[in-house]
C-alpha cells in the first residue's frame, strides 16, 4: 500500500498501520483479519454488514451479531453455539438460519429437549433405529423432525450421524430447512471427513444451484481429498452459477492433478457452447473428453478431425468441410495445410481456450494456421 497525503491527513497512524499488515497478509481467515484488526468480537460486529461472509475454520463463540445482517454466510468447521449471539440478525440462507429456528422451537417446548437427551443418549444402534423406523413412517411431525435434526447436528458418534443423513430427506417440509440445515451440519461438523462428504453430496445433487452452497462447493476444490473434490467439482459443473464463473474455475481446475476432473471440466465448457465443441474434444474409443494437459499436436489433432467427423456424421451434423480422401488416409507422410475437419476443430479450441479452459496448442500448428 502505497502512503499518501490524502491519507496522512485523514487517517490516524495506527489505522494506516493495521490497513498495511491487512494489505501484507496472506490469511482470508475471518478471525485472523478480525484480530489483524483489533476488533472485540464482544461488541465490535453489532449491527454490521457482514453477508456472504465466508466463516469456515471460524470459532465465533462469544460473538456478538446483535442485529448485523449475516444473509449468505456460509462456511465449513464453524464453532458457533448459544454464546454466538444472534439477537434480530437477518440470516436468511445462511449457516446459522436452522439453529436460530431449532433454538426457538425447543424452548417453546421443554418436554421435546427432555426426549431429545433420551434417545440421544440411547445405545447408537437403537438411535439410528428410531430415527429409520420414524423416516420410513414419513413421520412429518414437529416432534420428529426437530429431534432427528438435533441428533444429526449434535450426536458424538459419526455412524449415528453419517446413517441418519441417508433419511432425513424424507421427513422435511420444505427444500429451504432442508438446505439450512445440511449448511448447518457442515458448519458444526465438517472435520468429521464421513459427515462432511455425506452433506456436500446432498448438497451438490440437490441444491447446487442455490448461490452459497455453490460458493461451498468452489471452496472445496482446494482441498487435499481427491474424493470430495470429485463432489464438489461434479456440484459446481451442473450449478447454473458456473455459466457466470468459468474462468475463475478454470484457474483452480489449471493446478488439479486428477485427469478425471480435468476432463469434466472440459466437458462442461464445451457443452456451454454446443455439440460441435462437445464433438471436438471428445474421444471416440474411451468416450472421455480430452485432458488439456497432453499438448495439441500435429497426430493429436488429426485424432481429433477423425473424432470429430464421426461423432458428427453420427449425429447427423453437416462439416462446413468435409474430409478429403487425403485426410482419411494415414498422415505418415506429413501436411502442409490445416483445413476440414482439422480447421473445424482448431477453431473449436480456441474458443474453448478463450473459455478459460488452458489448451496448449503445438507450435508446428500455430505455424501452419499463420502461414
Amino acid at each position: 500500500m502505497k502512503d499518501s497525503a490524502f491519507f496522512a491527513d485523514q487517517l490516524s497512524p495506527a489505522v494506516i498501520m493495521t490497513i498495511k499488515c491487512i494489505s501484507a497478509s496472506q490469511t482470508e481467515n475471518f478471525n485472523d483479519l478480525a484480530a489483524l484488526c483489533g476488533l472485540n468480537p464482544k461488541t465490535d460486529f453489532r449491527f454490521s454488514n457482514l453477508s456472504g461472509v465466508d466463516f469456515s475454520g471460524c470459532d465465533l463463540l462469544k460473538f456478538d451479531f446483535t442485529g448485523s445482517d449475516l444473509r449468505g454466510c456460509f462456511g465449513s468447521n464453524v464453532t458457533f453455539d448459544a454464546t454466538t449471539i444472534l439477537q434480530n440478525a437477518t440470516t436468511e440462507n445462511s449457516i446459522f438460519s436452522y439453529s436460530i429456528i431449532e433454538e426457538k422451537y425447543f424452548k417453546r417446548n421443554p418436554d421435546m429437549e427432555k426426549r431429545y437427551n433420551r434417545i440421544n443418549s440411547d445405545h447408537w444402534a437403537n438411535t439410528i433405529t428410531w430415527i429409520m423406523d420414524n423416516a420410513k413412517r414419513r413421520n412429518n411431525s414437529d416432534e420428529f423432525m426437530y429431534i432427528a435434526r438435533k441428533i444429526m447436528l449434535c450426536n458424538k458418534d459419526a455412524t449415528v450421524r453419517t446413517n441418519a443423513i441417508m433419511f432425513m430427506w424424507r421427513v422435511f417440509g420444505s427444500s429451504e430447512v432442508h438446505r439450512d440445515f445440511i449448511l448447518n451440519l457442515l458448519a458444526k461438523h465438517g472435520k468429521n471427513r464421513s459427515v462432511r462428504l455425506a452433506s456436500l453430496k446432498v448438497l451438490a445433487d440437490m441444491y447446487g444451484g442455490n448461490r452459497v452452497v455453490y460458493n461451498i462447493l468452489k471452496s472445496e476444490l482446494c482441498g487435499h481429498d481427491g474424493e470430495i473434490r470429485k463432489v464438489a467439482l461434479n456440484g459446481v459443473l451442473k450449478s447454473g452459477h458456473f455459466l457466470k464463473n468459468v474462468s475463475e474455475i478454470a484457474e483452480v481446475i489449471a493446478g488439479e492433478k486428477n485427469s478425471g476432473l480435468r476432463r469434466s471440466f472440459v466437458g462442461r465448457v464445451a457443452a456451454l457452447r454446443g455439440d460441435n465443441h462437445v464433438f471436438a474434444v471428445k474421444e471416440r474409443h474411451s468416450n472421455a473428453f480430452v485432458d488439456f494437459v497432453e499438448p495439441i499436436t500435429r497426430s493429436k489433432l488429426d485424432e481429433l478431425a477423425r473424432n470429430y467427423a464421426f461423432f458428427a456424421n453420427d449425429f447427423g451434423l453437416m462439416l462446413s468441410n468435409t474430409l478429403s480422401q487425403r485426410e482419411r488416409q494415414s498422415r505418415s507422410g506429413g501436411y502442409t495445410k490445416i483445413d476440414g475437419a482439422e480447421k473445424e476443430v482448431l477453431s473449436c479450441l480456441n474458443d474453448l481456450i478463450g473459455d478459460g479452459v488452458p489448451f496448449v496448442i503445438d507450435k508446428e500448428i500455430l505455424d501452419l494456421t499463420a502461414s
